[in-house]
């Protein structure tokens, strides 16, 4: 083969590795996924500081993405991402637990996010 052959070659190897490489594993099921779509669970944020009443649009808006969720463990998980990410991080659990409250869903007392 001569020296054009064998660095084409070459070449389409490494792209083909590279493509392989980068491309995206699926989602893991079951834990560790949030089937909410965590920027639509901003409106629980108002929630958590307490900005808005419960029979507030954004309130209900808020418990009713995450009462379709069964899993207590994927709905903090959503909720924790979402709260990490909003403006106001200072008490993380305190806000989870008040979104939980507000939503009336039932919880251990020592919550926390992961």
């Amino acid at each position: 083969m001569d020296s054009k052959g064998s660095a084409l070659l070459l070449a389409l190897n490494l792209l083909s590795f590279a493509m392989l490489s980068s491309a995206a594993a699926p989602a893991p099921s079951g834990n560790g996924v949030c089937p909410v779509n965590t920027l639509d669970l901003t409106v629980c944020l108002n929630l958590a500081n307490g900005l808005v009443d419960i029979s507030s649009p954004p309130a209900s808006q808020c418990c009713s993405l995450i009462a379709d969720v069964v899993d207590l463990n994927v709905i903090v998980q959503c909720l924790c991402i979402t709260i990490k990410a909003g403006p106001v991080t200072v008490n993380v659990n305190a806000n989870l637990s008040s979104i939980l409250n507000n939503c009336k869903i039932a919880h251990p007392s020592n919550l926390v996010c992961p």
